[in-house]
């Protein structure tokens, strides 16, 4: 969200980064002058997609780096089930520990669709939020050893 980019450009000021684009096809070729030590992840909702993103951010990895998800849900089958099914594959896989898996639901008042409305209703249904992750110290910049087929 807007709200979000704008805490973290002004937190990270020249360290924050933002790009926008199917990941697929950006992080192959993206060099940052420097290790991330906070990567966001907000993109392909497919369990393969969002599981490659993980895979792919990990060699821009600072050791330790912390990693948000977005889109993530608490239970249940349906919106969101590709973030989630990764995060927990890149888990079980060692590629990343999860430290806090924050849950919201349509009618909480931590939900920030509550703020953005259409029609006076959010426009955010049933149960998602978001995760907070830690790459794996063995694995930091390691590449293709965190990868599971899939």
């Amino acid at each position: 969200s807007n709200d979000v980019l704008g805490l973290l450009s002004t937190l990270f000021r020249e360290r924050f980064d933002l790009h926008r684009g199917d990941s697929h096809a950006l992080l192959p070729a993206w060099s940052p002058p420097a290790k991330c030590d906070i990567i966001l992840v907000d993109g392909d909702h497919s369990d393969r997609g969002a599981y490659q993103d993980i895979v792919d951010f990990q060699r821009h990895a600072s050791c330790g780096a912390m990693l948000l998800l977005d889109d993530v849900k608490g239970s249940g089958k349906g919106l969101n089930d590709g973030p989630t099914a990764a995060l927990l594959r890149a888990q079980r896989g060692g590629l990343v520990e999860i430290l806090r898996w924050e849950r919201y639901n349509a009618s909480s008042p931590e939900n920030p669709c509550l703020r953005a409305k259409r029609g006076g209703a959010p426009f955010c249904v049933g149960s998602w939020g978001w995760a907070m992750a830690r790459y794996r110290q063995g694995r930091c910049g390691g590449g293709a050893e965190g990868a599971e087929g899939g």
